[in-house]
């Protein structure tokens, strides 16, 4: 078996022994030879999605009438109303514990990852207890997982104020812990108390309001960043739409107001066409606002990766990228200065 924990030689005991708790534990999950990272088959996937249907009883139930229903043959002239309102019904409450099902999934995946974060954490410290690198020794003993995966699983699991939001979902509390402060005691309760979310956990359906809320206010913390301000009304529309108010689109916005039109047309303009923005210029004056656009998205970038706390900015930054912009931007900036 390949050593699959390379470390210069230890220095001591506590060394040796640490170094052989990491050998012999990514030896027990990945044999040579075996990508553990997904071993599942299209066979596995297909026994699974048919037989598991991850409903509830009441929604198993719902599912057998539905299954009922699609197995009828379609109905005579006289039965088609009531075939439809028939549909209608069971589509209510099909859809209803489908959705239920998806939130109860989405938690699980949550606690999943917060368990994942915190294996992550304990494996630190023992990684550089040996001395390597933590983001090398990472890179090479869990190529599974990408490096901005695994910052996430661990940021998710040291902010512990975030863990009792865990319901709302990995990706959601991701961006939530992403907008607010750590320093701050329960700074994602703080955020949702300033936007007025009001979460009731009986309600039928609260859940799923309780979540476009949320993320109508990341949407209006993204506007107000840039010092924009929207209805919120509006800006719900778009979340609805699953638009997420990236700098691409809040560039645009403010690029349409610098050219004479308003902040509040152009949202309008956005939200009747669902958050599609013109993507490819179309003459030298959309080329050059083009490039603006992907500047400042370029430059909000790198701001966001010099500030951040992690520590393995070579993972994520390739140089010889890095390289060709500089040379490509001081040839630009030559031209403009010739």
């Amino acid at each position: 078996m390949t050593d699959l924990v390379e470390t210069p030689e230890t220095k001591n005991n506590e060394d040796q022994e640490t170094h052989d708790i990491l050998t012999e534990a990514v030896a027990t999950v990945q044999p040579e030879g075996v990508n553990i990272f997904d071993s599942t088959s299209v066979h596995d996937i297909s026994v699974v999605s048919t037989q598991q249907t991850l409903l509830r009883d009441d929604g198993d139930e719902v599912l057998e009438q539905v299954e009922e229903l699609l197995a009828q043959p379609e109905p005579g002239d006289d039965q088609r109303e009531t075939r439809l309102q028939r549909c209608k019904e069971l589509l209510l409450l099909y859809y209803g514990e489908v959705n239920k099902a998806r939130n109860h999934t989405e938690a699980i995946f949550a606690h999943h990852a917060l368990r994942i974060g915190k294996l992550l954490n304990s494996m630190k410290p023992l990684v550089k207890a040996t001395g390597p690198i933590w983001q090398e020794w990472a890179a090479t003993n869990l190529p599974y997982m990408s490096s901005s995966t695994r910052e996430d699983y661990m940021l998710l699991a040291r902010r512990e104020d975030a863990h009792k939001y865990l319901y709302l979902g990995k990706d959601r509390l991701m961006e939530l812990i992403r907008a607010t402060k750590s320093s701050d005691e329960d700074p994602i309760g703080k955020f949702i108390d300033k936007h007025g979310i009001v979460f009731d956990e009986e309600k039928a359906g609260g859940l799923q309001e309780f979540k476009l809320k949320v993320d109508t206010a990341l949407n209006m913390e993204r506007l107000a960043k840039y010092r924009f301000e929207a209805p919120r009304d509006q800006v719900e529309i778009l979340t609805e739409n699953n638009i997420k108010l990236n700098k691409n689109i809040i560039d645009h916005l403010g690029f349409a107001k610098q050219a004479g039109g308003t902040f509040e047309d152009a949202l309008k303009t956005l939200v009747q066409n669902k958050g599609k923005i013109k993507t490819a210029p179309v003459d030298d004056e959309e080329t050059v606002l083009d490039f603006n656009q992907l500047g400042a998205s370029l430059i909000e970038a790198i701001e966001q990766l010099v500030a951040s706390e992690e520590e393995d900015l070579k993972a994520r930054v390739n140089e010889d990228t890095l390289n060709k912009l500089i040379e490509k931007i001081e040839r630009l900036k030559a031209a403009l200065e010739a």
